[in-house]
């Protein structure tokens, strides 16, 4: 009978600091806080955690990356309009947005072309044993290759 009266004290116990934690909260209310303490709360972060930013932005309205899986790479392009026109004029081309390809280079130089169409969007192309190190993005004029935009390297 001991260890039967020792869990119901226990319990009993643990059942009014339960009820008396339940009761304490309901009393509290939010007019106590002082003025503007909930809106204005200061928060810092960890210096380590701003290591890994990339150094150099790159700005989002003219962006062309990489991303590379095991036989495939992710490529996604944007170019603004108005940075596709005055480069079309700076180089004197006349060229549709359907001649517009990214060619992919690996250690060796050799070339991989894929024709994307457009000044935007987002590919996934299957690779297979061409390891990509770096893009370019241009425009195929005729049987030249003019590149204009050049993505950062893989790693």
């Amino acid at each position: 009978m001991t260890p039967l009266l020792f869990i119901s004290i226990v319990t009993l116990v643990l059942v009014i600091l339960v009820y008396w934690i339940l009761a304490s909260l309901e009393k509290r209310q939010a007019d106590d806080e002082p003025e503007g303490t909930r809106n204005n709360l200061k928060f810092e972060t960890a210096q380590e955690l701003f290591k890994f930013l990339d150094p150099q932005p790159v700005l989002e309205q003219d962006v062309l990356r990489l991303q590379a899986n095991n036989e495939y790479i992710k490529l996604y392009w944007h170019i603004s309009s108005e940075t596709w026109d005055s480069t079309m004029e700076k180089f004197g081309l006349k060229v549709q947005r359907k001649n517009i390809i990214i060619r992919l280079y690996d250690s060796n130089l050799s070339i991989m072309d894929v024709p994307v169409n457009d000044i935007q969007g987002g590919q996934k192309v299957k690779t297979g044993k061409f390891q990509t190190s770096y893009a370019v993005l241009g425009i195929k004029v005729k049987e030249d290759f003019v590149p204009l935009f050049l993505s950062r390297s893989l790693e």
